[in-house]
């Protein structure tokens, strides 16, 4: 009965708010960015990487520093020692002596080619951790638009379902007063049970939609993620003058992940170069001062100093230290090759998002006037049903045809939106100044 379908559909209600009813937070875009750069997983750990790099490069750096040492003894002698191996005698002496000792290593050339790789390491580092900030900032911007738009259609299937109850009243006042018939009670309840549950899968859509900004934006995962936003906002992030050439050619100039794997590869051929260091010398200088003598004789000085030079001629014959490199060079190949597919997918990727955003311009424009066009449809298709010129199957056709260009219409501007984003971050140029800027344009258009 309909009595029951409404108790149904109540209860239905009931536990999609609870399951709503978690920790609240109304955000917009630049809330939930900021909110990503203070608790995402992912970006901390960049960090984390960057400082043990910066760290592992001073520690490589130390190497450099000499090594002092200071000992001192003190050693009671009694009893018959013999003199030059010889002679024995009797002695009883208490020695003692302070010595101090440095050594430095003037020239080693495997340090150095660490020193350089570890240095090219730490660059890419830094280069991977803002590389990681502007593809989380990508990630949260995208993932909130797809909150939006489920938000937005919530409220399109909400107002759907209004005006299919208000359909449903009018089919039965009409069949009361014996002007409707029994098929369009049918379809008129028809529709309203296909427009709650349209609007049931929008919320459980939301729901979805939530949990996966809460995941990248470091929010707790069962919060209740609300727009501030009321409607969604067209971006415009990149300059349209621009061809694919220009944005590509910026895109090499600012792309961090680019700037980090340059860095990687000159790090790699810095390890490579260190395999000749198994054939290059090491030079080490040190020094050793000592105060040493007996309690009875009193203390003597003495000071040395020596160099110590040593002439490797490879590892294993040179045969290990020779493959060692052939794998090291093709660490390399593999690198620079990784770079060049990097840079041709870019290419690829500025190009689709080029033409993406030419036609993701156009297809608003459509969608925008289908929209307009279809709730003109529905308004006569109404009145011509009540003049008796059109039956409540035209009125219905016309209500999805409506709602479908209405839904469509939003699902054009996030993916416009997205595109946007996209090639913003494409070409380098994604960061937080940059899209707070743009987007509180967005929205003073539409006040």
């Amino acid at each position: 009965s309909i009595e029951f379908e409404k108790s149904k559909n109540k209860k239905l209600d009931a536990q999609i708010e609870l399951d709503f009813n978690s920790q609240n937070y109304e955000i917009d875009l630049i809330d939930a960015v900021n909110n990503a750069i203070q608790n995402s997983s992912s970006y901390k750990i960049s960090q984390y990487q960057k400082q043990y790099s910066d760290w592992e490069f001073r520690n490589k750096l130390s190497e450099f520093l000499p090594d002092i040492n200071y000992s001192f003894s003190l050693a009671d002698l009694k009893g018959e020692f013999l003199v030059g191996g010889i002679l024995p005698r009797y002695v009883h002496e208490t020695v003692y002596s302070n010595t101090f000792n440095t050594n430095i290593e003037i020239f080693n050339a495997r340090r150095i080619f660490e020193s350089v790789q570890l240095k090219n390491q730490q660059r890419a580092k830094k280069h991977t951790q803002n590389y990681t900030k502007e593809d989380l900032i990508y990630r949260v911007a995208t993932a909130y638009y797809e909150l939006l738009q489920k938000r937005t259609e919530i409220d399109i299937y909400a107002y759907n379902l209004t005006e299919a109850e208000e359909q449903y009243k009018y089919n039965q006042a009409l069949y009361d007063t014996g002007l409707g018939t029994r098929f369009d009670i049918l379809r008129a309840q028809t529709e309203v049970e296909s427009a709650k549950a349209d609007l049931a899968k929008a919320k459980f859509s939301l729901k979805t939609a939530q949990t996966n900004l809460a995941n990248i934006a470091g929010y707790p995962i069962f919060a209740n993620l609300l727009p501030k936003d009321k409607i969604i906002h067209k971006l415009e992030l990149v300059e349209k003058d621009k061809t694919p050439d220009i944005l590509f050619s910026q895109a090499i100039a600012l792309r961090e992940d680019i700037k980090a794997k340059e860095d990687s590869i000159k790090a790699l051929i810095a390890k490579k170069n260190a395999m000749f260091s198994d054939f290059l010398p090491t030079v080490t200088l040190s020094w050793e001062s000592a105060i040493v003598g007996t309690v009875r004789t009193g203390s003597r000085k003495n000071d040395t100093y020596a160099i110590l030079v040593t002439v490797p001629f490879g590892r294993n014959l040179g045969v290990n230290s020779f493959t060692k490199y052939k794998m090291e060079d093709k660490n390399c190949l593999i690198a620079k090759t990784e770079l060049s597919k990097m840079i041709s997918d870019l290419q690829k990727k500025i190009i689709d998002n080029y033409y993406g955003i030419k036609s993701g311009s156009e297809i608003i424009s459509a969608k925008n006037q289908q929209t307009v066009s279809t709730k003109e449809g529905l308004r006569q298709a109404i009145a011509r049903m009540k003049i008796g010129e059109a039956t409540y199957l035209d009125v219905t056709d016309a209500n999805r045809l409506k709602t479908q260009a209405r839904i469509e219409l939003v699902g054009a501007i996030v993916n416009y939106n997205k595109t946007q984003l996209s090639q913003l971050f494409e070409i380098g140029g994604l960061n937080l100044m940059e899209l707070k800027t743009k987007y509180e344009e967005a929205k003073k258009l539409f006040k």
